[in-house]
């Protein structure tokens, strides 16, 4: 698996240090999760409508747009997702968020081509 990390500069977000390293935690590891052998995972930080975006991208199968809003609820694993786990990170992912003012937005990567996961922090600060 090839993996890259890439942004606009440091950037600074208010908040609980440890939820917000579990938010990042869990979209990475989804992300590597999902992603076939030989498959990218891109993790980026970007400046975008007045504040910070995390974005996650992979090359995995992503997830069909009719079931973008389910992923959210606790314990849900969509039909077919064989990978371990509790279907319990996206719903944390979105806690999290909410807890920091931020969004969510799932949707298909331009890139890789699996699924664009963006945590928008508005208002976010970035560092000289």
């Amino acid at each position: 698996m090839h993996a890259s990390a890439q942004g606009e500069g440091p950037a600074r977000v208010q908040g609980d240090g440890e939820s917000l390293r579990m938010l990042v935690r869990n979209l990475a590891e989804n992300a590597v999760k999902f992603t076939p052998d030989g498959g990218r995972v891109d993790v980026s930080l970007l400046r975008r409508d007045g504040g910070i975006v995390l974005r996650v991208e992979d090359s995995g199968p992503g997830i069909p747009e009719a079931e973008r809003e389910r992923v959210f609820d606790r314990f849900y694993r969509g039909p077919g997702r064989d990978a371990p786990g509790s279907g319990l990170g996206l719903a944390i992912v979105q806690a999290v968020a909410r807890r920091h003012g931020a969004q969510v937005r799932l949707g298909r990567s331009g890139r890789p081509g699996g699924l664009q996961a963006d945590v928008w922090f508005p208002g976010a600060l970035r560092e000289a």
